[in-house]
């Protein structure tokens, strides 16, 4: 058994859905089903059952849900008390520039990418033309 197995469990008891669930974990739906199943196999029960529209879990799956979402919860706590130290650099700059074409068509939308996936990331970007030069 492993902590990547029971998130794996955990997420499809969440969603009774293994694509939703594979979708969320960012694995491929085969690799979550060889975890579960190698889950199954340990406990020597079924986990679960595909329905036309979904999954059920089983008596012995939620069984062991309920076991294993106090480990998984621990180790969620775990790792939130170690977010303090990656905090340690409070502010990200990423300054970019060139000519107005490429501030005009090609920076907004990379800028904006980057923006929702570092929020707290400052972004700067700067337009000039070739004719103007910045002295450093």
């Amino acid at each position: 058994m492993t902590l990547n197995q029971f998130g794996s469990f955990a997420a499809v008891a969440k969603d009774l859905n293994l694509t939703k669930a594979s979708a969320e974990l960012r694995v491929s739906q085969p690799s979550l089903s060889l975890q579960l199943k190698q889950l199954e196999d340990h406990h020597g029960a079924k986990l679960y059952r595909r329905l036309s529209k979904g999954i059920e879990i089983t008596e012995a799956g939620q069984l062991l849900l309920r076991k294993i979402m106090p480990i998984l919860d621990q180790v969620a706590q775990l790792e939130r008390g170690f977010k303090p130290l990656q905090a340690i650099v409070t502010e990200a700059m990423l300054r970019t520039g060139g000519t107005f074409t490429t501030c005009a068509v090609l920076l907004p939308e990379l800028l904006a990418r980057l923006q929702q996936r570092y929020p707290q990331a400052k972004l700067e970007c700067r337009t000039r033309s070739s004719e103007q030069r910045s002295v450093s």
